[in-house]
């Protein structure tokens, strides 16, 4: 049985495998390491450069965009910087919070954001206050009458620092209240004496942000008026208390640093991801410890099946090997359908199609000689079945030598 079955496919097959096996055993691919080691310096510089992108990045963002609109910190166009370092350089201390008391001076660049109770609160707390575009304020008498567009606007009153700065632009809410009070540039500033509340300072009602905004600061009298509203006292307080709306999503309230500080630091993972990411790579062979002959192997599997009783298993093993031999033999693809080796076989052999077919390929209830029920119920049906491939082959090789 051992020889017939070295004449099987499975002999064919594995040693073909082998074969194409053993010339790569010796050419072994580079080691991924080694690989790494190759290109590592170009990953380390990239990730550097990435690195100090985003640094870069975060710190000209966040410098320019601390605090958003009518920050004394904020650079941007909409910031209040410029106004706060003008200030500073005249001797006034500027400081954010919410601390007011006499002697200091609050401006309030978001009075909305105020509950009427901590409104009332810092109006009688003895701090000359200056309202940013309020509404209506109900303790004051305040009402707006309407609204009037930003333009150059002259004083039209007496009040000082009106008179020193002139022309300035303003518009926005225009103001008016029944408590005595002096109004300029057409209603859009309203300034009410010290005493108008029990206990209230000067208190100065604007209708628009745009003199205090780094953009607008430069145009017409809007310093000078600006600094003249808040330096009558020696200390400035830079209400901190921002603007919310029940319409403001979350990024409307984060800075304007961290959408590209996180932009960045996605694109910095992405990176990391590529660079420690698992690769698949070509495959990587290594020397077998020991060689194995190709008929130990043929021996070895046989007993398996003979273990086993896998007659059927090793019939189909023999057969599909004869039918790649065969292929061969006529010059067929191994992979060509049935029909046509059957035809091509036939034809160099000799033979009928049908037996052929039913030799090849089981079909046709056939049975090789000294089977019983099927054609492998026994080890002598293998035996016989081997022994008419390898004639069949035999006569097909003189076929071709003809």
């Amino acid at each position: 049985m051992r020889v017939d079955l070295q004449k099987s496919a499975t002999t064919d097959g594995l040693t073909g495998l082998l074969e194409r096996v053993a010339p790569g055993l010796s050419d072994a691919a580079p080691p991924s390491n080694r690989r790494w080691q190759r290109r590592r310096w170009t990953v380390v510089g990239v990730a550097i450069g990435l690195l100090a992108i985003l640094l870069t990045l975060i710190g000209v963002t966040t410098s320019r965009s601390a605090g958003g609109a009518l920050d004394p910190r904020s650079a941007g166009e909409n910031g209040s910087r410029a106004l706060a370092q003008l200030l500073q350089a005249r001797g006034i201390a500027v400081s954010r919070g919410t601390n007011a008391g006499p002697g200091t001076t609050v401006l309030v660049p978001f009075p909305e954001a105020l509950t009427d109770r901590a409104t009332r609160e810092l109006l009688t707390s003895g701090a000359d206050v200056v309202l940013i575009a309020p509404g209506g304020l109900t303790d004051l008498q305040l009402s707006v009458d309407g609204s009037i567009s930003v333009r150059t606007r002259s004083p039209g009153c007496d009040l000082a620092p009106a008179l020193v700065a002139g022309a300035s632009r303003l518009g926005g809410f225009q103001y008016s209240s029944a408590n005595t009070a002096v109004s300029c540039y057409d209603g859009a500033l309203l300034a009410l004496p010290a005493g108008t509340l029990p206990g209230s300072g000067k208190i100065t009602v604007v209708g628009s942000p745009d003199l205090l905004t780094n953009k607008r600061l430069d145009q017409q009298g809007n310093a000078a008026l600006a600094i003249g509203l808040l330096s009558e006292r020696p200390k400035l307080t830079w209400f901190t208390a921002r603007r919310t709306s029940s319409g403001a999503s979350l990024t409307d309230l984060l800075p304007k640093a961290i959408p590209w500080a996180l932009l960045q630091l996605g694109i910095a993972l992405v990176v990391v991801a590529a660079w420690r990411g698992r690769r698949l790579g070509p495959v990587v062979t290594e020397p077998l410890p020991v060689v194995v002959r190709a008929a130990e192997t043929v021996l070895g599997r046989a007993r398996l099946y003979a273990a086993a009783h896998a007659r059927s298993t090793a019939a189909e093993a023999i057969r599909a090997g004869s039918r790649a031999r065969l292929a061969a033999l006529v010059h067929l693809d191994p992979a060509a359908p049935p029909e046509a080796l059957i035809t091509s076989v036939a034809s160099r052999a000799g033979g009928e199609p049908a037996a052929i077919a039913a030799l090849l390929y089981a079909s046709g209830g056939y049975r090789p000689p000294g089977a019983g029920a099927g054609p492998s119920e026994s080890d002598v049906a293998l035996v016989g079945l081997a022994d008419e491939l390898d004639r069949l082959e035999k006569h097909v090789r003189e076929g071709s030598h003809r």
